[in-house]
């Protein structure tokens, strides 16, 4: 019943204008009898928002309700209709107030909107972008509320009956539809430009332009990118060559960030376990690897010297021509990294990841210092065999969509 009456109501706010031309006007009803029907639907308002469960936040109903019941009142006892013409004045007015308000003490009333819309909004790569963009779109709200309540109080006392209800139940909503609708097509232009954060576990196909770049070699002005097109390419390049072998445990080295990227990505798509090592001396990796552990990599080792080994570069001119196609899912809860160290023994000591412990403190960094990351393109100092130099010198800017450069820096 409660919902029942809300909806009344609704219904009888905005036809306002309308019903009042038609009472007063058209039918003749005395001012006092339609006073009385105000007050009416005002109480029967403050029933409908004052029912159990029906609202989280019920203070703007109250606050519409008692606008409406006042000035019924006030109309009422003075007799003059001049007084129930102030509905649209004040609401537009109480509009405004809140509207700017926000602007004053932030985040402002628009944001405030999108995040009850969106939770994912809150710690994203496009927070302050969208912080932005809602700070400029609800100054424009607020400037229509006074353009609209400013008509709205002019057609009060200078136009007739007539002209203030056709336009404070016409022409002021066809206004606000025109706003809605324009709004709605240039937040449509503008979030394909917004920055996404993408996760390596949640990336498809279509998650980027296919153009854009992912990897760059030496210096960026020379021009030599790897762009998101040839990661799904050499991806599903290794992915097949992978799945053709039944080993679980799968040992990574490489020097190279690209082939290094689209090797663990490769891995991680089989489901394979992935060890992976920043030694990669013959006793060490001996160490590690038993008798039955593919070692992926892109150094040629002297004949002899380490054992069988599965040449990257090789095995992506072996697959050349296979298409991207559709990746396969990652579970970031399911997988197995296992990171090797020295320690201080000298002997090989295991500290298992999973890729969810990256992604979450990915996701930290982003949301603190995102827009920084966006500026910029990644050289890295950091061997990407161990932890931090995974996180910031691969997962990072592959979530950022930051370019990264192909070899690290030495000195």
């Amino acid at each position: 019943m409660g919902r029942f009456l809300q909806i009344l109501f609704y219904a009888a706010a905005g036809a306002y204008p309308i019903l009042m031309f038609c009472f007063l006007v058209v039918f003749k009803i005395p001012l006092r009898l339609f006073s009385f029907f105000v007050v009416f639907i005002a109480l029967l308002y403050f029933l409908g928002a004052t029912s159990k469960g029906k609202t989280k936040n019920p203070f703007p109903f109250f606050l519409s309700a008692a606008l409406l019941l006042g000035l019924g009142l006030l109309c009422l006892v003075t007799g003059s209709a001049a007084v129930l013409k102030f509905y649209p004045v004040l609401i537009n007015g109480g509009l405004l107030f809140f509207f700017a308000g926000t602007l004053f003490f932030p985040p402002v009333m628009i944001f405030r909107f999108a995040v009850l819309q969106d939770k994912s909004i809150r710690g994203s790569l496009a927070e302050s972008r969208i912080a932005a963009y809602c700070r400029k779109l609800t100054l424009i709200w607020c400037g229509f509320f006074l353009l609209n309540g400013g008509i709205a109080l002019f057609t009060v006392f200078s136009a007739s009956d007539a002209l203030w209800s056709i336009y404070n139940g016409g022409v002021s909503y066809i206004l606000m539809g025109l706003l809605f609708v324009g709004e709605f097509t240039i937040r449509k232009m503008t979030d394909k430009k917004m920055p996404r954060a993408i996760p390596l576990s949640q990336f498809t196909p279509s998650s980027r332009p296919l153009s854009q770049v992912l990897c760059y070699e030496d210096a960026w002005e020379r021009g030599i990118y790897h762009t998101w097109g040839d990661f799904l390419e050499d991806t599903a390049r290794l992915r097949g060559i992978i799945q053709k072998n039944s080993a679980q445990k799968w040992l990574l080295h490489c020097e190279d960030y690209w082939y290094f990227l689209s090797a663990f990505t490769a891995l991680l798509q089989c489901k394979k376990q992935v060890l992976l090592s920043a030694n990669v001396s013959p006793g060490y990796v001996a160490e590690i690897r038993g008798s039955d552990t593919p070692f992926l990599t892109d150094l040629i080792f002297p004949p002899n010297e380490i054992g069988d080994t599965l040449y990257i570069p090789g095995l992506l001119g072996e697959g050349a021509g296979l298409a991207g196609g559709e990746a396969l899912p990652i579970n970031a809860d399911e997988t197995m990294i296992v990171m090797y160290t020295s320690g201080t023994t000298g002997r090989p000591k295991a500290v298992e990841q999973r890729l969810t412990e990256f992604e979450t403190d990915n996701r930290f960094i982003l949301s603190k210092w995102g827009d920084e990351w966006l500026k910029r393109k990644v050289c890295s100092t950091v061997s990407h065999h161990h932890i931090y130099g995974l996180l910031f010198s691969i997962l990072l800017p592959f979530t950022a969509g930051v370019p990264f450069r192909r070899k690290r820096l030495e000195f």
